[in-house]
């Protein structure tokens, strides 16, 4: 959004807000195809919402585009079109058992390695039981960098 100046900072901040609140508006229509019919909807409620805040028709229509294209990509599929960030970003997950080490392997990190944004975003994952016997650990820690993960000593 600033890169193309769409919009400014504030402007793009609002288009992830929204899109992040909306994305799964959808659902009120049916789970399957949730994400179409959230972009359709919300190309629907925001114009009188948006109005509000740009008296510019031209400026409201240009921050409309944006946000349904980022809840039709907000699973990775398609890619997304644009970037959400400017800065690199540090996910830290705890987890009490490292079974959980799987989940974000194949939920969070297939996301991410789609995205403009994957070379930006580190992902640790460190299993800290509650207690010592808790889990039968394998694998204690994962980082995420560069679109790929590998096993971490303690740093």
């Amino acid at each position: 959004m600033t890169t193309s100046r769409a919009g400014d900072l504030d402007d793009a901040f609002l288009v992830v807000l929204a899109a992040e609140m909306l994305h799964d508006i959808g659902n009120m229509v049916h789970r399957i195809g949730h994400i179409e019919y959230s972009a359709i909807l919300v190309s629907q409620l925001l114009p009188c919402w948006l109005s509000e805040l740009y008296p510019d028709p031209e400026q409201e229509q240009l921050i409309l585009g944006f946000i349904p294209s980022c809840i039709a990509s907000h699973d990775g599929s398609p890619p997304p079109l644009t970037v959400k960030t400017d800065v690199p970003i540090e996910i830290a997950v705890y987890l009490s058992n490292s079974a959980g080490i799987f989940q974000v392997q194949e939920i969070l990190a297939r996301k991410v390695v789609v995205t403009p944004l994957k070379d930006r975003v580190r992902i640790v994952v460190s299993a800290r039981p509650e207690s010592p016997l808790a889990d039968q650990r394998i694998i204690q820690k994962v980082v995420f960098t560069n679109g790929r993960f590998r096993v971490a000593q303690d740093e």
